[in-house]
C-alpha cells in the first residue's frame, strides 16, 4: 500500500506472491509504502513502513541579512537513501542533518550520501551577505575650527 501516512497499516490481502515486486514509482500517489507478510496459515508480520520519496537536501542559512559575521548553514535531507551528508569541505556526517560554518561569500555544495557514499541528492546554496570590509569616510568640513553658530556638516563615505 502507498499513501502520505507515515502509519498505515495495510490489509492481509495478498497482493504478490514472491519475495520481490517492482513499484513504479511514477504511477504512485504517495511517499510511503507500508509492507506485510501473510503466511499461508493468516498469520500477518509487523508493517515495515518505506520512504519512498524523491531524497533532497534543504539549506537554510543564519542570519540571511547582511552580517560581518560568518553565516551557519543548516543542511537537511528527506525523502529516501539519503543516510549521510559531505559538507562543502569534504567531511561526511551520518544522519539526515549537519552544519557548516561559511567565513566567505561563495558557493557551498552539499552532498546526500547513501549508505554506500553513493550521491543520491545534491544541492548548493550561494552565500552573498557577508561583508567584512570597512568603511572609510571624511567629515566636511574637517578644518578643526570651533564655531559659535549652527553649521551645515556632511558626512561622506567610501567603500
Amino acid at each position: 500500500m502507498v499513501d502520505d501516512k507515515p502509519d498505515t497499516v495495510p490489509d492481509a490481502i495478498i497482493d504478490v506472491t514472491s519475495n520481490q515486486f517492482t513499484l513504479d514509482l511514477s504511477k504512485t500517489n504517495g511517499r510511503m509504502l507500508h509492507i506485510v507478510a501473510v503466511d499461508r496459515a493468516g498469520n500477518v508480520s509487523e508493517v515495515t513502513h518505506v520512504n519512498i520519496s524523491e531524497p533532497k537536501l534543504v539549506i537554510q542559512a543564519n542570519p540571511n541579512t547582511w552580517t560581518n559575521k560568518d553565516v551557519l548553514l543548516t543542511v537537511e535531507g528527506s525523502g529516501n537513501g539519503i543516510s549521510k551528508i559531505r559538507l562543502p569541505n569534504g567531511n561526511i556526517v551520518s544522519g539526515k542533518r549537519a552544519s557548516f560554518t561559511a567565513s566567505n561569500n561563495g558557493v557551498f555544495t552539499f552532498y546526500g550520501l547513501d549508505q554506500n557514499n553513493r550521491v543520491v541528492a545534491i544541492s548548493s546554496y550561494v552565500v552573498k551577505n557577508i561583508d567584512r570590509k570597512s568603511v572609510g569616510g571624511y567629515i566636511v568640513p574637517n578644518d578643526g575650527k570651533w564655531r559659535n553658530a549652527n553649521s551645515e556638516v556632511e558626512i561622506k563615505t567610501q567603500e
